[in-house]
């Protein structure tokens, strides 16, 4: 899962453009505002809700696909 957190901490317009607005709104009201907090918040929440199966899913994507994404 560390390897998760660190591509989406690192590349967090990986993670659905709803979920991330709705997760900065929820944090927001919760009187989160720092932008660094709220990113982080919402990649630990994004991976740690993640099932197995799409954990797996996921990481075979990013880090063993032939179509694997590059990070910068």
């Amino acid at each position: 899962m560390g390897d998760l957190f660190d591509v989406y901490r690192d590349n967090p317009d990986l993670i659905e453009n709803s979920y991330r607005e709705n997760s900065h709104a929820a944090y927001e009201d919760a009187g989160v505002t720092s932008e660094e907090d709220l990113n982080l918040l919402t990649v630990r929440n994004y991976v740690a809700g993640m099932t197995d199966a799409f954990a797996i899913e996921r990481h075979a994507a990013l880090f063993m696909s032939s179509e694997r994404i590059i990070f910068s």
